[in-house]
């Protein structure tokens, strides 16, 4: 292999490296995003939880009352949407986390072809 191909191989494995650290960063920066939705997420589980029990407390009190039904289901939609979000936001959570082993993988292919054309001339 002359000079200037030894070069341009250099090159092109320079860049795949630093492609890779690159990836690796965002990885992480996306790990560390989702972990914030996922604390998130259980937060508003919570939230849910006493959103829900707090409806139950009200419907054994309410009984036949009216007012009270009304305020109930009021209380119960709102309970329903938080559930939504959380669901919402836990499909996102699973789609963001689906790509993660597609990086790494195509992360590390780069990394073995650098080095093969490197070492092997390719």
């Amino acid at each position: 292999m002359d000079e200037q191909t030894r070069s341009k191989v250099d090159a092109e494995i320079a860049n795949i490296i630093a492609m890779s650290i690159k990836l690796g960063a965002e990885t992480r920066k996306m790990g560390a995003e989702t972990s914030k939705i996922a604390a998130e997420t259980i937060k508003i589980a919570a939230e849910a939880a006493k959103i829900a029990a707090e409806t139950s407390k009200i419907a054994a009190e309410a009984g036949n009352m009216t007012a009270e039904n009304s305020k109930m289901d009021a209380e119960t939609a709102k309970a329903y949407a938080e559930v939504g979000k959380i669901r919402a936001e836990v499909d996102k959570i699973s789609s963001e986390n689906r790509y993660y082993p597609i990086i790494v993988t195509a992360t590390a292919t780069l990394a073995i072809v650098g080095l093969a054309r490197l070492f092997f001339g390719g």
